[in-house]
C-alpha cells in the first residue's frame, strides 16, 4: 500500500491534519525555507527556528547568529533577516548556527511539533526532499506557510511540485493536494513570469528584493534537505 500525501494550505488548517507518525514538509518559498536551505548549503552548521524576537536575541548572547524578519523586512535591532542571499557564500558564517524567526515559516515549524519528522522544503531542494520522503516511506503532510494565515500561490505551487515528483509512489490523500498539482501545472513552464501574479512577489519586489525572489524560484539546484533534530535544522 502506498503512503499517503496530504497538503495543508494554511496554518489555520493544520489542526485538521493528524501529524503523529508522519513527515511534515514545511514550505515557505518566499522565503524562510529557502533561507534555511541556502544557509545550510553555504556551510552554516545549523538553523534554529524560533518564534519570538526576544528569543533570537537571547540566543545571540550565546553565540548564535540572531536573525529576524517581520513583514518582509529585517526586524528592528537585528543585523540579519530572512534574505537567503545574506547567507549565500558569506565569509565568516561557516560552522555557525543561525537563530531565525520569521513572520510565517518558523511559526509553522513549531506547529508541526507532533510529527514524527519535520523537514524544510523549497523549490531549490524539491527533488532532494522528494527523495527523502520516498526513502522515509511514511505518510507525509505538505504544510504551506502562506502569508499571515492566508494561502498563497508560491507555497501551493511548491506542494504541487512535490506531489508531481512523488505521484508514482504516493497516493494523493485530499483535494488540497490535487489543487496544488493544478497550481504547479500552471507555474512550472516559466516560474519567474508566473510568480509575478503572486501577492508576495509584488510585496518583496516593491521592497527591492527581486534577486531574493529569483533565487527562491530556482528549481532543484540544491541537494540539501534540512531535517529538524533537537530543535535545529541540520543536514544529515
Amino acid at each position: 500500500m502506498r503512503p499517503i500525501l496530504e497538503t495543508c494550505l494554511s496554518p489555520t488548517l493544520i489542526d485538521q491534519h493528524e501529524l503523529h507518525g508522519k513527515t511534515v514538509v514545511v514550505i515557505d518559498v518566499f522565503r524562510a525555507t529557502t533561507t534555511i536551505t541556502t544557509a545550510l548549503e553555504s556551510g552554516l552548521a545549523a538553523v534554529k527556528p524560533v518564534s519570538e524576537l526576544a528569543e533570537a536575541l537571547q540566543l545571540g548572547e550565546k553565540g548564535y547568529i540572531p536573525a529576524a524578519e517581520r513583514d518582509g523586512m529585517i526586524a528592528p535591532g537585528f543585523e540579519h533577516g530572512n534574505s537567503p542571499l545574506e547567507y549565500r557564500d558569506t565569509p565568516g558564517l561557516e560552522g555557525k548556527t543561525l537563530a531565525l524567526t520569521t513572520t510565517n515559516g518558523t511559526r509553522c515549524v513549531h506547529l508541526s511539533a507532533s510529527a514524527e519528522d519535520v523537514v524544510a522544503g523549497a523549490l531549490r531542494n524539491r527533488s532532494a526532499v522528494a527523495r527523502y520522503l520516498l526513502a522515509a516511506g511514511r505518510d507525509a503532510v505538505l504544510f504551506c506557510a502562506g502569508w499571515k494565515d492566508r494561502p498563497n500561490l508560491e507555497d501551493t505551487a511548491m506542494a504541487g511540485a512535490l506531489a508531481e515528483a512523488l505521484s508514482p509512489y504516493f497516493a494523493n490523500g485530499d483535494d488540497a493536494t490535487w489543487t496544488a498539482l493544478g497550481v504547479w501545472e500552471q507555474a512550472r513552464a516559466d516560474l519567474r513570469s508566473w510568480a509575478r501574479r503572486t501577492s508576495h512577489y509584488k510585496r518583496l519586489v516593491d521592497k527591492g528584493m527581486r534577486e531574493d525572489v529569483y533565487h527562491c524560484l530556482d528549481l532543484d539546484p540544491s541537494p540539501v534537505v534540512p531535517v529538524l533534530r533537537d530543535g535545529l535544522f541540520v543536514v544529515e
